[in-house]
């Protein structure tokens, strides 16, 4: 099958669906009885390359909007 804009489009975002379904799953299973400041730092290096991923996703600049909207 040949390669078009249309067919990669929805290939690569069933892909993204994907990887965002395991990233929650793993989320899940990082619930440790009692975390130390590196499982701390871990989310918090998480955090920031997601609100990266949207601000990309969104054409956003303003991560403070970002961080807004995960307070409400």
């Amino acid at each position: 099958m040949k390669k078009t804009p249309k067919s990669e489009h929805a290939r690569l975002k069933k892909e993204n669906q994907k990887l965002l379904k395991l990233i929650g799953a793993e989320l899940e299973n990082r619930t440790p009885e009692n975390p130390h400041w590196g499982d701390v730092g871990d989310l918090e290096h998480s955090k920031k390359l997601l609100i990266e991923v949207l601000c990309f996703l969104r054409d956003a600049f303003d991560e403070l909007d970002i961080e807004t909207e995960l307070l409400d």
